[in-house]
């Protein structure tokens, strides 16, 4: 069975577009989180997605931009993450913040029970990894054998299968 593993669309409607346009025949599709958020296009985003259908894990900028955080929990985050949550909320439709909103939050069992999805560390979706030996510690340390995981840290940029 081949899968299609995206993650990180940050709302970039033209490389999602090259994504899928370059991608090889696929069975399934796992999709790691942070469909919108940072990018010019949050609206067109999300229908692709939304026929692309497959797993998809909610990210943390799914969850700030489609209004679902807590009032507080909006002093987390950066002031650009701030301000682009907020204009992401302006732009979207209401069925695109609802989609948005009812992701499932991360780990996901896929295909397998042996397999997880997560959008970040699977014991959080808004937890960060900075450091090499927290995204091991965050692989190892669960009973999945097989963890796709958008990380964010040095050599590991992007998911990372491990």
């Amino acid at each position: 069975m081949r899968k299609l593993l995206i993650s990180d669309i940050h709302a970039n409607l033209p490389a999602l577009e090259t994504v899928l346009d370059a991608a090889t025949p696929y069975d399934a599709v796992l999709n790691l989180g942070d469909i919108v958020g940072y990018g010019a296009y949050p609206k067109e985003v999300c229908s692709p997605v939304r026929k692309l259908g497959g797993i998809v894990v909610r990210g943390s900028r799914d969850r700030a931009c489609s209004g679902s955080m807590h009032f507080g929990e909006y002093r987390n985050l950066s002031w650009l993450a701030s301000y682009a949550a907020g204009w992401t909320q302006g732009v979207l439709t209401k069925e695109n913040a609802e989609l948005l909103a009812n992701l499932r939050r991360g780990p996901v069992r896929a295909i397998t029970r042996k397999m997880q999805c997560v959008h970040w560390a699977p014991s959080n979706e808004d937890t960060y990894i900075f450091l090499e030996s927290d995204a091991w510690a965050a692989l190892y340390g669960n009973r999945a054998r097989v963890v796709s995981a958008a990380v964010h840290i040095g050599r590991f940029a992007g998911p990372r299968i491990g």
